[in-house]
């Protein structure tokens, strides 16, 4: 017998009350490691479609192994800033995480921007460094 993994998708209010953002769509940004295969980007793009609340903005990728990769950061940063992004996406804390201890400079950190980022598969929302459960 095979057991499939449950995402939950928190409810709308949580989001709206967690970013201070009501009346309106969040403007979101799935942001994808280096190792992420087809099945996986698949089925994190399927459990953000059932978030009606959601405004995707774009997909990026970690800057490992691009050129530019400095650059994709700046461009999320620079949404943010300019509050055309209010969430970045993660599928999960362990893909944040690993990120994060690959970087070679702090203006590629994603923690240290500020920016709130969600984790789907943990359901829990990193914003100014605390972890907030929204299961």
């Amino acid at each position: 017998m095979s057991c499939k993994s449950i995402t939950v998708i928190p409810p709308v209010f949580k989001f709206e009350s967690s970013l201070g953002i009501r009346g309106r769509n969040l403007k979101v940004a799935f942001f994808i490691p280096n190792n992420f295969s087809n099945p996986d980007i698949h089925s994190t793009d399927m459990v953000l479609r059932r978030m009606k609340f959601f405004d995707l903005v774009g997909f990026f990728t970690s800057e490992k192994g691009f050129q530019r990769g400095s650059h994709r950061i700046r461009k999320i940063v620079d949404l943010y800033n300019k509050g055309k992004l209010d969430l970045l996406i993660f599928k999960s804390k362990s893909d944040l995480d690993r990120y994060e201890n690959t970087i070679d400079s702090i203006e590629k950190s994603i923690l240290k921007s500020g920016i709130p980022t969600y984790c789907v598969k943990d359901c829990i929302l990193i914003k100014n460094g605390n972890i907030i459960s929204l299961s």
